[in-house]
């Protein structure tokens, strides 16, 4: 084994890797903290009305926290019959009916580890919100290292001890 192919890692490796990136970014999703380190956001925190009418602000939080059903005849809205919904208002969870979170797939090439979203117009739109977004599409700095770190264990434990194994005469 030639020096530089020490920091080389397969496909299968790369796509576990995505995986754990996957879970990171889910387990904080869920606590409210995003990607580009905000959070944890309350509903209607951010003064974003975009055309609503302010006595409507809030409305969403009310609508999640009834399980998406309507205040007058307790049914479930158009689009929410058949699905279970979350009902944690406490913060911004990306969390409705988890598609957008259960919608992110692990896949990798030779040394690149892919999350691939299902619902990725979704993703962006939710990260581009002012003043801060809910960024769910890289991984904070916390979460960066997390991976670097299960990175280097990965070849301490594989490549590098195929190198060291075998003894080099260097002339």
């Amino acid at each position: 084994m030639k020096l530089p192919a020490i920091t080389q890692l397969n496909r299968d490796v790369m796509k576990i890797v995505a995986q754990e990136a996957i879970d990171l970014i889910r387990i904080d999703a869920s606590n409210g903290i995003f990607q580009n380190n905000t959070g944890p956001h309350q509903y209607g925190s951010h003064g974003d009305t975009k055309g609503r009418s302010p006595q409507k602000l809030g409305k969403y939080s009310d609508y999640k926290a009834s399980g998406m059903r309507r205040i007058r005849d307790n049914k479930k809205l158009k689009g929410f019959s058949a699905k279970p919904t979350d009902t944690d208002t406490a913060h911004v969870n990306m969390n409705l009916t988890g598609r957008t979170l259960r919608g992110m797939r692990a896949g990798a090439r030779k040394n690149v580890a892919i999350i691939r979203y299902d619902k990725s117009a979704i993703v962006l739109g939710n990260a581009r919100r002012s003043p801060d977004g809910y960024d769910i599409f890289d991984l904070n700095d916390k979460n960066q290292t997390i991976i670097a770190n299960r990175i280097a264990d990965i070849l301490a434990r594989t490549n590098i001890k195929k190198y060291v194994a075998k003894r080099e005469v260097m002339k």
